[in-house]
């Protein structure tokens, strides 16, 4: 085996094993175990168990840009590759630990904030979609992309809070009508708008 192909079976393995057990759980040494390699080997790769970290969620965005660059393909209509985007996300998130979640924002605040600030833009899937929304003429041309895109990531955020919607209180369905479906009407074009209307008896 190639450095290449060690490199990518560590991530691989190391990305499993945090969605199931979360970050903390898992040492280096219960990495190791796992794939049957020392720990010096996992060393000789990443510096700390943060690069590690780091690496395996940038695979995790990059896998969600090329599923969303799929449905934009085989989708004629953004806010459908959107909305279909939504719960294939909710599909995914379903298979992985809360704590996993809870983990990354107790330990690991710095990870995230650097990978946000140096490739943030580049694995964006919200602003993909706003301006394939205006180049479609669904999605209001004097709105401000950037703009709306924080307040999509902002809503993300807020939506994705078990304390402040609790999963047993509040389903998907009703964040998704509330929240995101009101928020996309707002910017939508009158075509849009007409869109959106028949997207909603699906929801």
């Amino acid at each position: 085996m190639d450095n290449a192909e060690c490199t990518d079976r560590i991530v691989k393995e190391a990305a499993e094993l945090f969605s199931v057990y979360g970050t903390k759980a898992v040492t280096m040494d219960t990495l190791a175990q796992h794939l049957g390699i020392s720990k010096r080997t996992i060393y000789e790769k990443f510096r700390d168990k943060d690069e590690l970290l780091a690496t395996v969620l940038m695979c995790m965005f990059k896998k969600q840009k090329e599923k969303m660059e799929e449905l934009f393909a085989s989708e004629a209509n953004v806010f459908v590759a959107f909305f279909k985007h939504g719960r294939m996300m909710k599909e995914y998130m379903s298979t992985v630990n809360p704590i996993f979640k809870s983990d990354l924002k107790r330990f690991h605040s710095e990870v995230i904030m650097k990978l946000r600030s140096n490739y943030g833009s580049q694995f964006d899937n919200t602003l993909i979609f706003i301006k394939k929304g205006i180049e479609q003429g669904v999605v209001r041309d004097d709105v401000n992309p950037d703009i709306v895109n924080r307040c999509i990531q902002g809503l993300t955020r807020i939506t994705s809070d078990p304390e402040l919607f609790p999963p047993e209180q509040y389903s998907h369905k009703q964040i998704m009508q509330d929240v995101f479906l009101n928020y996309i009407k707002g910017i939508a074009t009158e075509e849009g708008l007409k869109v959106l209307n028949a997207f909603d008896k699906e929801f």
